[in-house]
């Protein structure tokens, strides 16, 4: 016969393993889950996250403007994205589909109070405004030889 404390441990178990299964079923059957990750952002036409390369942290090039990337956050449900490489061509970019209930992409907001640094687009078409080169005009130069008029001295 079974003893109450045993019982009560296979109960325990069982349970256990319940909650495994369960578990195991919605996160990796279904995949029921929402996903954060970081996109490209167009700092000209969106208010972007700023991240600036951190050399305690990663190699830095040094040079400030390849070292500041611009991203906006998209979360989105896990069984919504594809199974696959991302680097791969054939791989479906991370973005919210038409009507896809699920998703959503923040921009950076300056109310936001995590300290995120953002960008605007107005200040940031101000300070990288192309710089118009002007061409100088190029007035083509006379190619014929001026005629020399020769005097002559004939002596007479």
């Amino acid at each position: 016969m079974i003893s109450k404390s045993s019982g009560v441990l296979v109960l325990f178990m069982f349970l256990v393993v319940i909650s495994v299964a369960s578990s195991y079923y919605k996160f990796f059957v279904l995949r029921d889950y929402p996903i954060q990750a970081q996109i490209e952002c167009d700092p000209t036409t969106e208010a972007c996250f700023v991240y600036h390369c951190d050399a305690t942290v990663e190699e830095c090039t040094g040079d400030p403007v390849a070292d500041t990337s611009y991203y906006k956050l998209i979360e989105r449900h896990a069984n919504n994205i594809p199974l696959c490489n991302p680097a791969n061509e054939d791989c479906v970019p991370l973005e919210c589909v038409e009507g896809e209930a699920d998703c959503s992409i923040t921009l950076c907001d300056a109310s936001l109070e995590d300290g995120s640094e953002c960008s605007d687009p107005e200040e940031y078409n101000a300070l990288n405004a192309p710089i118009e080169v002007v061409e100088p005009e190029v007035v083509p130069m006379d190619t014929t030889e001026p005629e020399l008029e020769m005097e002559s001295n004939t002596g007479e």
